[in-house]
């Protein structure tokens, strides 16, 4: 008992000896030790704004603000929308993975994400962030093994898949996680090292909620280390990443997660005009038939972006286009289908987009955007020649971290990433041959949300 009541007093003491610390060390920096800035995690974790610039949006808010240690932040979207199609069980609204739906119509209610971020000033020339992040969207399956198919005789076809993690969105995951080290007041460099994504073109969409087919196509989250310069609108950035599989995207066609890929981009700003490009030394477009995603290939598929965006208040006009150097060699299809045989294509992703922002200046500011873009990885006529989506979107700001927005897509086209120009299924009688693409496929989208963040 005696000795029970020295620990006690031990610990008392040492605990208020700690507190004390950090009460003086707090007052003689007179810096807070926890802020919420709503308004700057509504725009950091916002998805459709500065999609792979974040660092540099991180860094330009500490230059004018967040001067607490450390800042905690809350960001949700709900969403409701009704989907109709006109071929049973093709729906090909990328928000959603293709399977995600049967029959001819879909719905959905309820909360598309939770993100939480978590931003440490630790000094005035590093910090750390994170992003948690909950999706109950599904997704792939976590892969590390071969997958069985036929060859058109009927014996079996291995494809071997390389290792891929974190690939359920079911549970919490670390979305983005990367330390930050750069002073934009005495620096022009700065650089970052974690996981985070590709800083490779533009990936921005001027519609509230739904992405363009560029993001669908080419926007990936990688770890590596960057490098960065950045001085009166001039923004250069290198980056090494790791290209295996598991990171479908920027996929180098090797089997696990070696820094053997790398990401380079260049643009210019001001407040009327930004124009840039990129390039992207690996992406996952490089299979053979039968088109399967992780797949080891061997081989590499780089791509180059280029994209403009115009100002003309209150009128914004932007157009990107991204494009592989290489054919995809899968996009041919099999010869022992001659039918839906085509010459092999390489991956083409653009963007036309346009928003005119109305009462910007009133309690409520509001914006009306449309947006046009495509996908296409085929030759003209075939069944996968191309993924089309056209956005109509309304948004208002009702507070300036609570948004809300409503939307009309339409899409045309059902060309899957999975299994897309076809294949000869385990099990089944030789020769059988199915293709999931369908060109004639049609849908329209309605859908309304609401953002806010805390």
């Amino acid at each position: 008992m005696i000795l029970s009541n020295k620990i006690v007093v031990t610990l008392r003491f040492m605990f208020t000896g700690i507190l004390c610390a950090m009460m003086q060390t707090s007052s003689v920096s007179a810096q807070p030790m926890i802020g919420i800035d709503s308004d700057f995690t509504y725009a950091m974790i916002d998805q459709n704004n500065n999609v792979n610039q974040k660092p540099l949006f991180l860094l330009q808010n500490r230059q004018v603000g967040l001067e607490s240690k450390l800042y905690l932040g809350l960001q949700a979207r709900a969403i409701g929308f009704l989907i109709k199609t006109n071929q049973q069980d093709k729906f090909s609204y990328l928000m959603r993975f293709p399977p995600d739906f049967t029959g001819d119509y879909g719905s959905e209610l309820l909360i598309n994400n939770v993100n939480i971020g978590l931003l440490a000033n630790v000094s005035s020339w590093m910090a750390l962030y994170s992003e948690l992040n909950w999706d109950p969207a599904r997704t792939f399956e976590g892969v590390d093994e071969k997958i069985t198919v036929q060859d058109p005789t009927g014996a079996p076809l291995v494809i071997e898949r390389g290792r891929v993690v974190d690939a359920t969105r079911q549970t919490v995951s670390l979305k983005q996680a990367y330390m930050l080290f750069g002073d934009l007041d005495k620096y022009s460099v700065y650089g970052y090292l974690g996981k985070f994504r590709t800083p490779f073109g533009l990936d921005d969409t001027v519609s509230p909620f739904s992405a363009n087919m560029i993001f669908h196509y080419f926007n990936g989250l990688s770890h590596g280390a960057a490098v960065a310069v950045y001085k009166e609108g001039v923004h250069l950035t290198a980056a090494l990443l790791q290209g295996g599989p598991q990171f479908r995207t920027v996929n180098s066609g090797n089997y696990g997660g070696d820094v053997d890929n790398f990401a380079i981009s260049a643009s210019y700003e001001n407040e009327f005009v930004r124009i840039g490009g990129g390039l992207l030394g690996g992406t996952g477009y490089s299979s053979d038939f039968p088109i399967a995603h992780f797949a080891i290939t061997g081989r590499r598929n780089p791509a180059w972006d280029g994209h403009l965006r115009l100002r003309f208040n209150p009128l914004t006009v932007s157009g990107e286009i991204v494009q592989t150097f290489k054919v995809w060699p899968g996009t041919a299809g099999t010869p022992t289908q001659p039918a839906n045989f085509f010459p092999a294509s390489k991956v083409t992703a653009y963007a036309l987009e346009a928003k005119v922002d109305v009462a910007e200046d009133t309690a409520v500011p509001s914006a009306i955007s449309v947006s046009w873009s495509e996908g296409r990885q085929g030759a003209s006529g075939s069944q996968w020649e191309f993924n089309r989506q056209l956005t109509i979107g309304f948004q208002a700001k009702v507070q300036s971290n609570i948004g809300v927005y409503f939307e009309f897509n339409h899409l045309q086209g059902f060309a899957p990433l999975q299994w897309m120009t076809g294949f000869y299924p385990p099990g089944a009688p030789p020769g059988t041959f199915v293709l999931p693409s369908k060109r004639d496929v049609k849908q329209n989208l309605g859908l309304i949300g609401i953002t806010v963040a805390l």
